[in-house]
């Protein structure tokens, strides 16, 4: 966190996954690149953080992909 140049938390890796985690609780619908900008990561580690979640039984994954 970064207040008027002031920094007082960096973020672990397991504050941004409960961060990317309570996103999707809130909005299941929201993408990738949302979820990373949010949470202060890139794309590919949400979707690292997606796996892991749906490989701990913590995310069931619905729908079709864009691909």
């Amino acid at each position: 966190m970064d207040i008027h140049g002031y920094s007082f938390l960096n973020p672990s890796p397991n504050l941004r996954e409960m961060t990317v985690l309570q996103m999707l609780i809130k909005n299941p619908a929201l993408s990738q690149e949302t979820l990373a900008r949010n949470a202060g990561v890139v794309p590919s580690m949400v979707n690292r953080y997606l796996k892991d979640f749906e490989d701990e039984g913590l995310l069931i994954k619905e729908g079709e992909n864009r691909r």
